[in-house]
């Protein structure tokens, strides 16, 4: 029984690979991040799935999560530097390079403000 559970159970993972396989493609995507880690967490397994079938990824990350601790703990110049390392460090483990990771520089709580140039730098990012 439990077998025969496991080989269905990779039958469903199998079918289901194919499927996004056929969906991706052999374009490119861009990955829009609202932070560092939520690409990773997000959709982690589809970029690599992508990567591994040869698709150009890029990732969009729109602010450097300066603000996801109190400023006690850590100050947020040295805390944006750290989670762009961490952001570099976790593309390259899903296989995207550097050259790919694009940082828009939006403050950390203040997406709201800043929402035409977001728009705009995404376009740019897609043509």
């Amino acid at each position: 029984m439990r077998h025969s559970a496991l080989r269905g159970l990779q039958h469903l993972l199998m079918r289901f690979s194919s499927s996004y396989e056929s969906a991706i493609g052999g374009g490119s995507m861009l990955v829009i991040a609202p932070h560092p880690d939520d690409e990773s967490i997000g959709c982690g397994g589809l970029i690599t799935l992508a990567r591994r079938l040869g698709v150009d990824v890029q990732i969009a990350f729109v602010p450097y999560g300066e603000a996801s601790h109190r400023p006690q703990l850590i100050g947020p110049e040295k805390l944006k530097t750290i989670r762009r390392n961490e952001a570099c460090e976790a593309a390259a483990r899903l296989g995207v390079p550097e050259t790919a990771l694009h940082f828009l520089g939006i403050p950390d709580g203040r997406v709201y403000d800043h929402g035409e140039e977001i728009v705009v730098a995404i376009l740019k990012l897609v043509q």
